[in-house]
């Protein structure tokens, strides 16, 4: 079988390799499509602080799949079964694991700190295989891992009828915050500085859109908050500078979600958020979420189709490598199939 391996820093190549066959307890999956992000790009450049995570190694956390053979003892999916891959592999035995919470000592991620999906075929344990249904096309099913990582984020706070809520960044994980939010009866405010992404934030959901480089946020939220703020402030775009900003349009006992992972370290007023009452709350990883994230998309709750705008054969990964290390204006998600 083909497999596209990160053979070193910064160089990619295609293998063959022998066919893997399901021990017990696991599953080969024929990959369908493998969505592209920035993590892929640091493991890819050796920049990694874990040692596991270094080249060699095959790219790619964001999975679909069909399940093509099944071990000794699988049952939670059968063979022809379209699936989406949870790449957090658990032990289920540690301080973490017993808890119930994301941190597993023992852990490890596919696509990571093991092999991931840019090969033909696929072995994982069939616990980390989610079905989904045929109605969710194979694009929108690879990038079911980020949506399950809002969703862990979201699940952090409570949202009721008639809140306020605030989005910064209309990214993937914004928009997926804005459809959420909608989802609950709030109010929502998305803050960007891209005319085009705050366009599809108002088609997902979003009652107020701002260009920060034309408009003041700050102004305009408590104009639509009574002077008061929003309820909830969910930090998406990555900018730790936000996070001090998100203080002042957000009241007094609300809450802020730090999402978007910064590069670096931040600064923020501590004593403005003692003061106000604030929480400010992180959430990452997709462990216990993608159940109900293909729910959702099987309800028709949130929709991901729009975020793939590119889709590439595999052999054509050095170009959309360049795309995401540019960040191409137009790109919001690239997906690789074979």
């Amino acid at each position: 079988m083909k497999v596209l391996a990160a053979v070193s820093p910064n160089k990619i190549t295609f293998q063959e390799r022998e066919m893997p066959a399901a021990g017990e307890g696991q599953i080969v999956i024929k990959v369908e499509a493998v969505g592209v992000c920035q993590t892929d790009l640091d493991v890819l450049e050796g920049k990694r602080r874990e040692k596991d995570w270094q080249p060699p190694r095959v790219l790619g956390h964001e999975i679909s799949g069909v399940v093509y053979e099944t071990g000794k003892g699988v049952k939670n999916v059968k063979t022809g079964q379209s699936i989406v891959v949870n790449p957090v592999m658990s032990c289920g035995e540690c301080f973490y694991c017993k808890k119930g919470i994301l941190g597993c000592v023992n852990g490890r991620l596919i696509g990571g700190s093991t092999d991931g999906g840019m090969q033909e075929y696929l072995c994982i344990p069939a616990e980390n295989a989610v079905p989904v249904p045929d109605s969710i096309s194979k694009e929108a099913a690879a990038i079911i891992e980020p949506f399950a990582c809002v969703l862990t984020a979201f699940r952090k706070v409570t949202i009721s009828p008639g809140d306020t809520v605030v989005i910064a960044g209309p990214g993937i994980g914004g928009l997926c915050f804005t459809q959420l939010s909608k989802n609950c009866g709030a109010k929502v405010i998305l803050i960007g500085t891209r005319d085009e992404r705050l366009e599809l934030g108002k088609k997902l959901g979003a009652d107020v859109t701002v260009n920060i480089r034309k408009e003041n946020a700050l102004d305009i939220v408590l104009n639509e908050t009574n002077g008061f703020g929003a309820d909830v402030f969910f930090e998406a775009s990555g900018n730790g500078s936000v996070i001090d900003e998100a203080m002042d349009m957000t009241r007094g006992s609300g809450s802020i979600v730090a999402y978007g992972i910064p590069f670096g370290l931040i600064d923020f007023d501590l004593q403005k958020l003692i003061l106000k009452d604030q929480a400010l709350i992180s959430g990452a990883g997709p462990w216990q979420t993608f159940d109900e994230a293909v729910k959702l998309l099987e309800e028709g709750k949130v929709v991901l189709n729009d975020f793939v705008t590119h889709v590439h054969k595999m052999d054509e990964i050095e170009e959309v490598i360049k795309m995401v290390k540019e960040r191409q204006p137009k790109l919001m998600k690239a997906v690789l199939k074979w």
